[in-house]
């Protein structure tokens, strides 16, 4: 078992389920000043036949001109492989001990009916010589073999919008437990008090970025979400979350995919999305 917070040893690429950009020689100056509120059939720059998508920018709408991965160029794919994302091929998973010591009544109370895992996914950056990612959205839902799909929701997510405001000690900030079962993040060698013991502590986690927000959603939810913009390059990370089952479930797949922009010389500001990939949490 790998340290928690530690890099995985594989990654495997994320396929590339379709791109898409502003195509100014196709639709015209006024592509940056659409109505947002008009149908996108009753805007007479858009060519028939084309796919669009729509991005904000500054406030106004931007067309974007969608590319499936079936027509890519060889020139294109080439730039692409240059850039990627990818992820590990397996999740690192520990079940949190229903007897664990330090648990808080509300928490103690369910393990009758739910077992509780930290699951760490390992997502890998990878930008080109000439590019940058400012901006990456990776996204987790949650399938399992249960009789409904809130059977495994997750209970807490990390990291959060908390690490903007921490300042880590040589690029590591140390989670811990707490009787809750939620994240509290602290420097290095500083863990708070009133956390609960776990055998995997303590759980650093590297992030090294100066700038950047972060928007995190999912908890108490079967659909995970991360967003991290306003910096300059997105780095590598590792989601962690804390999962909360059924004792009935005992199949439970985390299907991922990321969508993030690219930008570069070879097509200026791209959005890319990936095709989903599924990784296994259950069976363990």
């Amino acid at each position: 078992m790998k340290p928690f917070g530690a890099s995985f040893g594989t990654y495997e690429p994320m396929k590339i389920a379709h791109i898409s950009f502003a195509d100014s020689r196709n639709l015209g100056p006024r592509l940056y000043a659409l109505d947002i509120s008009a149908k996108l059939e009753e805007l007479p720059e858009l060519i028939p036949g084309k796919e669009y998508a729509f991005r904000e920018t500054g406030g106004k709408p931007t067309a974007l001109k969608v590319l499936r991965s079936s027509d890519f160029s060889a020139k294109l794919q080439e730039k692409l492989k240059e850039t990627y994302v990818s992820v590990a091929p397996v999740a690192e998973v520990y079940p949190i001990p229903p007897d664990l010591p330090g648990l808080s009544e509300p928490i103690k109370r369910t393990v009758g009916t739910y077992n509780y895992y930290i699951a760490e996914l390992g997502l890998n950056v990878v930008a080109g010589r000439e590019a940058k990612i400012p901006t990456l959205a990776f996204e987790v839902d949650l399938q399992c073999n249960g009789k409904d799909k809130t059977d495994a929701t997750t209970f807490a997510l990390f990291p959060d919008d908390r690490i903007e405001k921490m300042t880590p000690i040589k690029g590591k900030i140390s989670l811990g437990i707490s009787k809750l079962l939620t994240f509290i993040p602290n420097p290095v060698g500083k863990l708070a008090a009133s956390l609960v013991s776990l055998d995997i502590d303590p759980i650093d986690f590297a992030w090294t970025i100066s700038r950047c927000r972060i928007d995190c959603s999912g908890p108490k939810n079967y659909h995970a979400y991360w967003r991290v913009y306003d910096t300059s390059n997105v780095q590598s990370f590792n989601p962690i979350m804390i999962l909360k089952t059924r004792k009935s479930v005992t199949e439970l797949t985390a299907k991922v995919h990321a969508t993030y922009e690219i930008k570069t010389g070879f097509l200026g500001a791209t959005d890319v999305r990936t095709d989903a990939k599924p990784i296994q949490i259950l069976p363990l």
